[in-house]
């Protein structure tokens, strides 16, 4: 069984995900056409990301945060020889838009 913890909330803001992930073992390469529903942020805790924005590669670098609004293409990869160390949330709210600004 497969647990989805995408939501919209009508709170002020709520968590839906949060975690750290070790990319020393492999490889790793999402996509998601549609993005999801909620906000995603993706910190660089070690290493590098590779993101495709519009179209262009760019690189995250250890101490960086990306930032991903709902249903915004998401294009993200890990290489394992770069030892990287993500943390991410995923998170929805009325008010999310007018804190982040």
């Amino acid at each position: 069984m497969v647990v989805s913890t995408e939501k919209i909330s009508d709170e002020f803001l709520e968590l839906n995900s949060c975690g750290i992930e070790n990319h020393r073992l492999k490889d790793r390469h999402r996509i998601r056409e549609n993005g999801r529903v909620d906000f995603h942020i993706l910190y660089i805790y070690q290493g590098k990301c590779t993101v495709v924005y519009n179209g262009e590669a760019l690189i995250a670098n250890q101490g960086d945060l990306i930032l991903f609004k709902p249903n915004e293409r998401q294009d993200y990869s890990f290489k394992a020889d770069d030892k990287s160390v993500s943390c991410y949330l995923h998170f929805s709210g009325k008010n999310c838009e007018q804190y982040l600004k």
